[in-house]
């Protein structure tokens, strides 16, 4: 402030308050820059002189994530992740500049935190071309602000003028210590992109700034700067380019285009076709009551409708002439999400790295079909996901998801979200599908329901069918089916879910259907099975405690157990080896402690128990045992100090058995 101070007393040659002169420039109505006349003469105090006020739009406004550089219509900024650049041509500055202030509105993305603006050291680079490699060093800061940044709220900051000259200009913006955040680029179409405020003490007479006009629209940017276009219905074709209306098949934009450009209460109708190699990124939010909504159709919008399930089934193959299809060569991702209240419906995506990955919230995901993500070869690569959703209220339905070989289905702290009629299938026996469903990463009060996932014969690994792993809580699964893999729940952090009125097949009772069973791992506790089928399996429930390297279940919470509190009601069983398979693993020393099974009907079975490690407090409730073998077989060898079995059987009855019944 004190050099402020000094340069300023220099300049107009006379002491002022240059807190009140900046408090009036920062309140200052924003001065148009469409017009030729846009810059306001005020006296100053050195004759001959005079103080003028120009608003500057930024020739280039772009960010960087991923080393990657993003000319969209918003400007991201998030802490280590995204940083942004905008460069300001402040070459028709004819004289000393005495205030600077930039101003940017906060768009799609609102958070909070602090924002840093550095002069960059260099000006080579484009919007189209940044890249981490030629984007500008940090070089001296200029200004900072600290606050909450509310969506529609226009920002203000002063910046220091002492390394600001008649020059070409690149201003850097970081962000720390809070939650990120987004404003309009000079390419939105409806909010007014960053401006720099500049004021300065020109000769008396000299000419005006005019600041040049856009450049003629291109290709990729056709709509003219902050033009407002009614919402309404556009379309996508194969063929459709950026200069077009949308407003027609013949007048269709192009698909990078429409996801770039959609806003609020937009509906995009994309026709079926083969869109090639893809990367597309949604990047506008819409609103509770005006959602974004990108349609696919076949020859007219509306005639592809997905009823409790895909259109999709499997054995079909992709069909470019039903619904669009994007399909990569080079991996990456197909479709990106990370605005709030977008809805897609009707597309297949192929051979990428992720399908869609979903970060925003509220969002609608219909009809999506995903199908060979990842190294299809390679049985060591865990490299390919098919649908991610990292974001609150949440919806997705009728979708089909084949031979993704990380994860098919995963919700990452997904709250309130519901998959309701979806389906995953494995069946490439080089590098089959490890998760089918899976709710992890703190997703609580989430639902998957009315689902399915089949694993095909003779695949290299099991699968885990509907997971439930890490920080999971209050969470249900309904009314699913896993056939040939299994239901489970995994780690200390998983509890007070539900999994109700689902179903489990295998195939036999041999060992190599070990991968059909109901699982809890890793000290589970506090959930609920209930009105559970289980029918032709080596094993029916296994309790277990493994060490698997993770450490992300929660600490304090954590202890050496396979699984307590738990409560087994309703369960039926129909031929199995075992109905209950106590441990597994390398750690001797779990127990399973407490759990209980409740109004539950076992038949055709082996033995009612095999115990590798030891159980206390656990309880069977009015359950019916019927055409059964042993009772309990412990293992031996080096089991044999870990494996008592220690159960109360409470009006439970036999028929049918060879063994003699404990009550």
């Amino acid at each position: 402030m004190t050099m402020f101070f000094i340069v300023f007393s220099v300049l107009f040659s006379c002491s002022k308050d240059t807190d009140l002169l900046l408090d009036s420039v920062l309140n200052e109505p924003v001065v148009s820059i469409e017009g030729e006349n846009s810059t306001l003469d005020k006296p100053a105090d050195e004759e001959g002189f005079v103080v003028r006020t120009f608003a500057f739009s930024p020739t280039n406004d772009a960010y960087l994530q991923n080393a990657q550089g993003h000319d969209r219509s918003i400007i991201r900024l998030e802490e280590d992740y995204r940083t942004s650049y905008l460069m300001f041509d402040l070459s028709k500055v004819n004289g000393p500049i005495t205030d600077a202030v930039l101003q940017f509105s906060i768009d799609s993305d609102e958070g909070d935190g602090t924002i840093d603006i550095n002069k960059g050291n260099s000006n080579e680079w484009t919007e189209k071309n940044l890249t981490e490699n030629n984007a500008p060093g940090l070089d001296v800061k200029l200004g900072s602000m600290n606050k909450t940044y509310k969506v529609g709220t226009p920002e203000k900051v002063a910046l220091s003028t002492t390394e600001l000259q008649s020059e070409l200009t690149t201003l850097i913006m970081t962000h720390s210590t809070g939650n990120d955040l987004a404003f309009a680029s000079k390419e939105h179409p409806t909010n007014k992109g960053p401006l720099l405020i500049i004021t300065y003490k020109a000769p008396e007479g000299s000419p005006e700034i005019v600041q040049e006009g856009e450049e003629e629209p291109k290709e990729e940017d056709p709509q003219p700067k902050n033009e407002t276009r009614s919402q309404a219905g556009y379309y996508v074709t194969t063929s459709g380019k950026a200069l077009n209306d949308g407003l027609s098949e013949a007048t269709a934009w192009s698909i990078e285009y429409a996801f770039d450009k959609a806003v609020a209460g937009d509906i995009v109708y994309i026709k079926a076709g083969d869109y090639g190699s893809k990367e597309l990124v949604a990047d506008n939010s819409g609103t509770a009551d005006k959602p974004i909504r990108f349609i696919g159709y076949t020859n007219t919008p509306g005639d592809l409708v997905s009823n409790e399930g895909s259109t999709f089934s499997y054995g079909d193959q992709l069909d470019p002439g039903k619904m669009p299809l994007i399909k990569s060569t080079q991996g990456g991702t197909g479709i990106l999400i990370q605005e709030n209240f977008v809805e897609i419906e009707n597309f297949q995506i192929t051979k990428y790295r992720i399908g869609l990955l979903a970060t925003g919230t509220n969002l609608v995901l219909r009809n999506i079909i995903a199908i060979d993500f990842g190294s299809q070869s390679n049985y060591d690569a865990y490299d390919g996901f098919g649908i991610q959703i990292k974001g609150n209220n949440c919806l997705l339905e009728s979708s089909f998801v084949l031979n993704a070989t990380a994860e098919a289905i995963k919700l990452y702290d997904a709250d309130y979200s519901r998959v309701n009629y979806c389906q995953v299938f494995a069946d490439n026996p080089k590098n089959p599908t490890d998760y089918y469903f899976l709710l992890t990463g703190g997703t609580n009060n989430t639902i998957i329901e009315n689902s399915y996932a089949e694993r095909a014969l003779n695949l290299k690994h099991g699968g885990h069918g509907f997971d439930m792993k890490d920080l999971a809580e209050n969470n249900t699964f309904k009314n699913c089916t896993a056939r040939r893999t299994s239901f489970e729940l995994n780690f200390s952090g998983v509890r007070y879910n539900t999994i109700q009125d689902c179903f489990i097949y295998g195939v036999d009772t041999t060992t190599s259907n070990w991968h059909a069973v109901l699982v809890i791992f890793n000290g589970a506790n506090n959930n609920l099975i209930k009105n559970v089928y289980i029918q032709d399996t080596w094993r029916a429930i296994s309790w277990a405690d493994y060490d698997d390297g993770y450490v992300g279940s929660g600490g304090d919470r954590d202890e050496v157990s396979m699984g307590y509190d738990n409560t087994f009601e309703n369960i039926t069983v129909r031929n199995t080896n075992r109905i209950l398979n106590v441990g597994g693993g390398t750690n001797f020393n779990a127990w399973a402690k407490r759990n209980t099974f409740v109004n539950c009907d076992f038949s055709d079975f082996d033995s009612v128990a095999v115990t590798y490690y030891p159980t206390e407090d656990i309880l069977f409730k009015n359950c019916k045992f019927n055409n059964g073998n042993k009772l309990v077989a412990e293992a031996k060898q080096q089991y044999a100090p870990y494996s008592r079995f220690d159960v109360t059987w409470e009006n439970c009855t036999w028929s049918n058995v060879k063994f003699n019944p404990p009550n």
